[in-house]
């Protein structure tokens, strides 16, 4: 059984130049929110140990964007 502390899912929408933020505490997973990534695409995420802090490869144009995670 896969144990979560963290109640959100992040998705990075390649075509939207979006994060879609979803709750994953029901039965199935529900969106609740979209962060615009307004100079690329998002590629890969990752959650900072603490879930404070998302970061996101953006193809030519930063190695590495951060957004936070809690707000």
């Amino acid at each position: 059984q896969l144990s979560l502390t963290n109640r959100f899912i992040f998705a990075g929408l390649t075509g939207d130049n979006q994060i879609l933020v979803m709750d994953g505490t029901g039965a199935s997973p529900t969106a609740v929110a979209r962060i615009v990534v307004p100079f690329g695409t998002p590629r890969s995420l990752s959650l900072t140990p603490d879930l404070s802090r998302l970061y996101v490869t953006v193809p030519g144009v930063a190695p590495v964007a951060i957004f936070d995670a809690v707000t």
